[in-house]
């Protein structure tokens, strides 16, 4: 999992700089190392996924970040994490996501 912590880390880093590009690679290719570590469903895995669905709305690609975002958050239900500020986060973002494509019900 340290590996896709420091992913995460320099994903930040290219997200703040604005090559979403760069972003999403890092942030996808740290998912797929917690994924294959057997840790599915583990908070770093949300916390990628959250990532993940952070540059698809900067990028407008909304029904990506719908994907990861609620991928996310059934992990954050799943390990009784709702408290956490991931887990807000992710609902907001999820939030935005449905405003942006009308579906604010």
């Amino acid at each position: 999992l340290d590996a896709a912590h420091v992913l995460r880390i320099i994903g930040d880093l290219f997200f703040k700089c604005g090559d979403l590009a760069g972003a999403m690679k890092k942030y996808a290719d740290a998912h797929k190392i917690v994924v294959d570590g057997g840790f599915a469903t583990h908070p770093d895995a949300a916390s990628a996924l959250f990532r993940i669905g952070q540059v698809a709305i900067a990028q407008n690609l909304f029904d990506l970040a719908s994907e990861r975002l609620e991928e996310a958050w059934t992990i954050v239900e799943s390990t009784g994490t709702e408290s956490t500020t991931d887990a807000a986060s992710t609902l907001r973002l999820l939030g935005v996501v449905l405003l942006q494509r009308g579906d604010a019900s």
